[in-house]
């Protein structure tokens, strides 16, 4: 008898820290990896940088896309946050696809594997020169064929740095940002 209730016990430890986890944010794996790539290290006032961000989803999982199909689904969302008063251009994303999942009636907009999004944003014309960090933060929910996880954010940082025009720049990144 003792056997039976402490084994009972046990085992409602063990599913209620499963759903804990996979309810309040704590993945027992990582669902995905994220890379942020900025199309100039160094940029005059008024000009204009691409960010293209490289996004690596986990086999079996999937993030829901930036327009999911049922309204409690949590949509994947890309914010550039920065001190520099910029302006951003619209944010790329790729064409989701459409799969039928064990726990929907409808089939689902999700992204899968390697995707890629993107933005340009142009510098201000007074701006103070030096090295300023960009923010490039991801939210999304991830789920697999049974279940979601809460809703969770990634970032990545880059940095550019603000030139004079008598300084020289360079594009980097072009096989990353044919976005």
């Amino acid at each position: 008898m003792k056997n039976n209730r402490l084994f009972t016990i046990v085992i409602f430890l063990l599913l209620s820290q499963s759903f804990l986890y996979a309810q309040f944010g704590f993945p027992q794996e990582e669902i995905l990896s994220m890379e942020a790539y900025s199309s100039f290290e160094k940029i005059y006032s008024e000009g204009e940088i691409k960010i293209a961000v490289k996004i690596n989803i986990n086999e079996n999982w999937h993030i829901n896309s930036n327009n999911p199909k049922e309204d409690f689904l949590i949509p994947t969302e890309l914010k550039i946050i920065s001190d520099i008063p910029f302006e951003q251009g619209d944010i790329i994303y790729p064409e989701a696809e459409d799969i039928k999942l064990d726990f929907s009636d409808t089939p689902l907009s999700v992204f899968e594997k390697e995707i890629y999004l993107g933005t340009i944003i142009k510098v201000p014309k007074n701006i103070e020169l030096g090295k300023k960090n960009i923010i490039v933060e991801l939210f999304y929910q991830g789920c697999n064929n049974s279940t979601c996880m809460a809703p969770n954010s990634i970032s990545d940082t880059l940095e550019i740095e603000i030139v004079d025009r008598s300084s020289q720049t360079q594009e980097v990144n072009g096989e990353v940002l044919k976005i």
